[in-house]
């Protein structure tokens, strides 16, 4: 099963040994999400911290538990995230989703300062011989994605066009690491995926750094300030947070990351 990271810059990253998320009960009958970040001593590199992370978020869905009505409830994921505090790398192995839902509530603590990487593809592709795969993004009303693949599809008629009408949202290449082609996607913003199962979180970690690297190395990584959202569990009695159609965090992602 593919493995996502996403870099971020963790400008500000309290270094405790356990965190929990501060939630403001709100006045309305709703269930109150919890997050918590407890610290892990993982077989890594030194100059990474790990922590254990579960977090919850509130989906509004009619359904019956044990003959019990409901119309929202509480989804727990747990993961891994992993801090640099050199270079203020932050990484987070989740869906998408997942992943923004964290970030925003830890911005929204006001003890954390998070920055988003963007992957800037018209730089980078020149750098790449060995594109397996692509994903775009239209504005098209009836058409708002879809996927090109193949070996070097990138010299298709057909991704030719897709470049001229979409907008290129991930690349699916061949990374070299270590004398071996890894087959890895890249999201424009800026999650690694893996593709390949290693035994070791260490070795997943090189994987992404080396990734991250060369990305630097060629001038394809910018950072762009965090929108201001509002926290999850912050509501009020006219006001509840909302969350859209359940499936994509359920169903298998067509594109990962």
């Amino acid at each position: 099963m593919p493995k996502s990271y996403r870099a971020l810059q963790a400008k500000r990253f309290p270094l405790h040994q356990s965190y929990t998320i501060p939630t403001q009960y709100s006045y309305l009958d709703i269930e109150i999400p919890d997050t918590t970040i407890v610290r892990q001593y993982l077989p890594i590199p030194q100059e990474f911290s790990s922590y254990y992370v579960h977090h919850e978020m509130i989906f509004e869905q009619f359904g019956r538990a044990k003959g019990v009505d409901f119309s929202q409830f509480a989804a727990p994921f747990e993961f891994y995230m992993h801090f640099r505090g050199n270079d203020k790398l932050l990484l987070i192995q989740t869906q998408k989703k997942v992943c923004a839902s964290l970030v925003n509530d830890l911005i929204y603590t006001g003890d954390f300062d998070i920055e988003h990487f963007v992957v800037n593809f018209d730089i980078l592709q020149p750098y790449i011989t060995q594109v397996r795969g692509a994903w775009f993004k239209f504005k098209e009303p009836d058409l708002r994605a879809s996927g090109h693949f193949g070996n070097h599809v990138d010299q298709s008629t057909a991704y030719r066009e897709a470049l001229q009408t979409g907008e290129l949202s991930s690349l699916y290449v061949l990374h070299d690491f270590e004398g071996a082609p890894l087959q890895i996607q890249i999201t424009s913003d800026c999650a690694i995926v893996l593709y390949t199962p290693f035994d070791q979180i260490s070795t997943e970690l090189s994987v992404v750094i080396n990734v991250l690297g060369m990305l630097n190395a060629v001038g394809a990584l910018s950072i762009v300030p965090p929108k201001k959202t509002k926290h999850r569990g912050l509501s009020s009695p006219d006001e509840v947070q909302k969350t859209k159609s359940l499936g994509p965090l359920f169903e298998g992602l067509e594109e990962n990351g």
